[in-house]
């Protein structure tokens, strides 16, 4: 307690004992009203001081001035309020105290008490919080017995026979079965088991984390991550692009560039890198630009899209469109209107009618007339029947089908179907008077009888036509003649004709002779063809190739008078199809036997070199130089060989049963050596060596450059996996789920379940879950200790205890020492005060100005610099410093105030039924049934 609870445990037992008004009133010399009918009722009142107590069958009291008041209902109700504190007391389950700086709380087995430094709680026996407002100081929470925490702003430590957490600055570890993890800056380890798995370490160049949350997983290093949620989820993130897929549902992709897109059956969405949006959802779609511009839609029902100078809407049928300067205007209502405006146009359509006009002249239908109109040319059309046509240079008239006139400056159309059409135009002039027909020109003169006789004249040339005998035509250098089945041109170049099915032409630079289909006769200048069908002659200034088309050929070359024209590729060749095709080489020789999908060669390569290769069914093929040999049957075996390696593989496909394989043979520096003997594989060189057996083992080892020393080494065997990094301190083993081995060069981790050891250069851990736990720290200078039933922690600043239900904590800074036995003693002790708690009955609390002692219900002890109170029921004592006064008694029955410094005194017997006061000369007065005084 605190010097304010002292003063009201004072005030309390004063009013208790009803003596406190009177001796003040007397001192004073003040009257006060009063009614006073021991022990029923007593009643005063002083007007001076709006003092007022109330008393009833000596178990309600009240007290009640301008600062202060109490309220006691014996012997369960006290309450009491003042300037600076108050309290309230319902026994046996409710006691709450406040102060200035302070409160204090009890309900039933649940305590509080709360001051400027901490707060403090109880839930007797099971839960105790303890809470300094400082962050930088420890705060304590037990929950028997489930847990126990301990936490600061540096440290936060969790204990319980259920798992463990500890989370500093710097790393974060903890164990909730089936959970363990360890995180720190650089790395994380992470095991929920068998369902998650995380290895993360911060420096690694390539993969440094994986995360496996079956059947979830994810890939990532430094640039690059790849997710999955197996089989339906994929994602990946790079630095410049993410992407995700959800099958069949979603796909999602960006780009550094600000491209975006999002895709599935029912919504999509993309982002242009100009910021443009556009996409769909179910049958709405929608596009934004990033100038405010924006398409929306329904299908089919409702399309709206704002452009930079346009407006678009369309609900089913009905359109409307317009420019945003307001010039242009357009509706419609598929198929029943349409209305358009312009700045100086306007058009109106129906299914019957049509109207547009503008300042140049109107244009439009209704039914069948037709019409356009302007200030130069007008138009009427009287569907079927009529039309006509007129502007400033001619006139049209036509009465379909028989009549139709029309004439401008220089032409002139008149036509009397079916008897009569004439048409001119210039000094051209066609007239038909059926059957008659003539055409008059400067150029030529034309005249006929429709349609079997025709005659025509020009300058240089003249022709007579009889249809269908003959036709006959003279011009310069030559003359034709067309009869029923043949025609013959002359000329100075040479003739062309035909005669039945017989063709020629023996003019220019190609000329031939061809009675179709048996013989054929084509020449060009560089080439020529002749046939006799079957029988084939083909020349050209390469070859001469003769046979029986198409099977049969026999190819010579044609001597070239150059030495570099190359040569041909048919040239000493022969072939009879498809028996085979031969090749006379310069070095050798070309065979093709397609009945059995064969080549055979023997010539030149590229190098030079004398070659010789084959092949037969496309499956067997060989080839051989004075250096090198490869023969291959696939799919059952391959063999090569070359002066820097050689191999042979069975089969080659889809992977090998049996192989070994040998390249750069003559420098030990690259050789290298792979073979297979099913299921075994094994690759082998100066600086790498790696063993696989199908599906079981798998082992590597990779050297340094000079080969002296691993590089690194890995190990498979179905569960147990071992890799080693030698230079850089680093290795992995495990035999999962069986045991687990992670070292590098600042740490150990081993995990035996349900052991596990972890050590550093200045960290050390063991573990045998769920029963044991130990930590070292030697740079905190820190160890703790945990077993079913016992945790202990302890560095350089303070050192933690919990065995069973006894809690005990020290500070060695600051001297404090807290001692707790759950649920019923509590102790903590620091230079400046010691408090002791012995639930129920036993409270002791000791300060520099305070001390206060209670053993329920036998002894009270309040002490501080301005008085002390002591009870041991019945009797009391209270002692003021600053008043001067003593009071002493055993209630209900007697009280006596005496003066320290005078005579004054003021006795009282069963709370004023008998009374005798003295004032500081010595003067006495007495009382008697409390209202009479002598």
């Amino acid at each position: 307690m605190n010097t304010p609870n002292s003063r009201r445990a004072l005030f309390f037992l004063i009013a208790f004992l009803s003596l406190s008004k009177t001796v003040h009133a007397r001192k004073t010399g003040l009257e006060t009203d009063a009614v006073r009918i021991p022990p029923v009722f007593w009643y005063e009142h002083d007007a001076q001081t709006d003092r007022t107590f109330l008393m009833a069958f000596l178990l309600y009291w009240q007290s009640q001035d301008a600062e202060n008041s109490f309220k006691l209902i014996a012997p369960l109700y006290y309450s009491s309020k003042g300037p600076d504190e108050s309290m309230r007391v319902l026994l046996p389950i409710h006691y709450r105290s406040t102060a200035k700086n302070s409160s204090t709380t009890l309900w039933g087995p649940y305590f509080e008490k709360t001051n400027l430094t901490a707060r403090s709680r109880f839930v007797v026996p099971l839960f105790w919080d303890y809470k300094p407002f400082d962050k930088t100081l420890e705060s304590h929470q037990l929950l028997f017995p489930i847990y126990y925490k301990t936490e600061d702003d540096r440290q936060k430590s969790v204990v319980s026979p259920f798992f463990w957490i500890y989370k500093d600055t710097e790393v974060s570890q903890g164990l909730v079965p089936p959970y363990l993890w360890r995180k720190t800056d650089e790395s994380a380890f992470e095991v929920g088991f068998p369902l998650y798995w995380r290895f993360f370490k911060k420096e690694s160049d390539g993969i440094n984390d994986i995360q496996v949350a079956v059947p979830w997983f994810r890939l990532r290093s430094k640039t690059w991550s790849l997710r999955s949620f197996f089989p339906l989820y994929w994602g990946s993130s790079r630095e410049k692009s993410s992407w995700d897929i959800f099958f069949p549902l979603v796909y999602h992709t960006k780009t550094a560039d600000g491209f975006e897109k999002t895709v599935s059956p029912l919504y999509s969405k993309f982002t242009d890198p100009d910021g443009k949006v556009y996409g769909h959802g179910l049958l709405s779609f929608y596009s934004h630009e990033p100038w405010g511009g924006k398409t929306e839609g329904f299908f089919p029902f409702f399309l709206y899209r704002d452009e930079l100078a346009r407006t678009k809407f369309r609900f089913l049928f009905y359109n409307v469109e317009q420019e945003n300067d307001g010039e242009h205007f357009n509706t419609s209502l598929f198929p029943l209107f349409k209305y358009k405006r312009d700045a100086d146009r306007r058009q109106f359509l129906t299914p019957i009618a049509y109207w547009d006009g503008d300042s140049d002249g109107t244009r439009g239908y209704f039914a069948n007339l037709f019409w356009r109109t302007d200030a130069e040319n007008k138009k009427f059309f009287f569907f079927p029947l009529a039309w006509h046509s007129r502007s400033h240079s001619g006139s049209t008239t036509v009465f379909p089908p028989l009549l139709a006139f029309h004439q401008d400056e220089d032409y002139r159309f008149s036509m009397v179907a079916p008897f009569y059409f004439r048409r001119q135009k210039g000094d051209d002039v066609l007239k038909v008077v059926f059957p008659f027909v003539s055409r008059v020109s400067p150029e030529r003169t034309w005249r006929g009888l429709f349609f079997l006789y025709w005659k025509t004249d020009k300058p240089d040339r003249h022709a007579v036509t009889l249809l269908p005998l003959f036709r006959h035509s003279s011009f310069p250098g030559g003359t034709s003649l067309y009869l029923p089945g043949m025609y013959v041109l002359n000329a100075d170049s040479g003739t062309q004709g035909v005669a039945g099915i017989y063709l020629w032409d023996h003019r220019g630079r190609t000329q031939y002779n061809i009675l179709p289909p048996v013989y054929w006769d084509f020449r060009r200048p560089t080439w020529s063809v002749k046939t006799f069908i079957p029988f084939y002659k083909f020349r050209s200034e390469e070859i001469v190739e003769k046979g029986f088309f198409p099977l049969i050929a026999k190819t010579d070359p044609v001597q070239s008078d150059s030495p570099d024209v190359p040569r041909h590729f048919l040239a000493n060749s022969h072939r009879v199809l498809p028996f085979y095709f031969y090749r006379d080489l310069e070095h050798g020789h070309d065979l093709w036997l397609p009945f059995i999908l064969g080549r055979f060669e023997k010539g030149l390569n590229s190098k030079k070199e004398e070659v010789s290769r084959g092949r037969i069914f496309l499956l067997s093929y060989w080839e051989r130089t004075p250096k090198t040999y490869l023969n291959r049957l696939d799919p059952v075996y391959s063999y090569y060989r070359t002066p820097e390696s050689k191999g042979f593989s069975l089969p080659t496909a889809p992977f090998p049963l049996w192989k070994y394989e040998v390249t750069d043979r003559d420098d030990p520096n690259k050789k290298a050596v792979q073979g297979a003997l099913f299921p075994y594989y094994w690759k082998e060189n100066k600086t790498f060596r790696r063993d696989f057996v199908l599906p079981v083992f798998y082992k590597s080892k990779l050297m340094t450059e000079d080969g002296t020393e691993v590089k690194s080494k890995k190990t498979w065997l179905l569960l147990y996996f071992d890799s080693q990094k030698p230079q850089e301190q680093k290795s992995v083993s495990f035999f999962a789920p069986l045991y687990f081995k992670f070292r590098n060069k600042d740490r150990l981790t081993r995990i035996f379940p349900p052991v596990w050891t972890d050590k550093s250069d200045t960290k050390s851990r063991q573990i045998v879950f769920p029963v044991f736990f130990r930590s070292a720290d030697t740079a905190q200078d820190r160890q703790t200790i945990f077993f079913p039933g016992y945790w202990s922690s302890k560095d350089s600043a303070s050192s933690s205890m919990l065995a069973g239900p006894v809690f005990r904590k020290e500070d060695f800074k600051t001297k404090e020492k807290m001692t707790l036995t759950f649920p019923l003693y509590l102790h903590l002790k620091s230079p400046k005060h010691d408090l002791a708690y012995a639930f129920p009955l036993y409270f002791r609390h000791q300060h520099q100005e305070y001390d206060s002692r209670i053993l329920f219900p036998i002894f009270w002890n309040f002490k501080d610099q301005t008085s002390e109170v002591r009870v041991i029921p019945p009797y009391f004592s209270v002692e003021s410093k600053t008043e001067h006064t003593k009071t002493t008694g055993v209630a209900p029955l007697w009280s006596l105030i005496r003066s320290t410094e005078n005579q004054a005194m003021n006795f009282q017997f069963l709370g004023g039924l008998v009374g005798v006061e003295k004032d500081a000369e010595g003067k006495k007065e007495f009382t008697i049934l409390y209202l009479f005084k002598i």
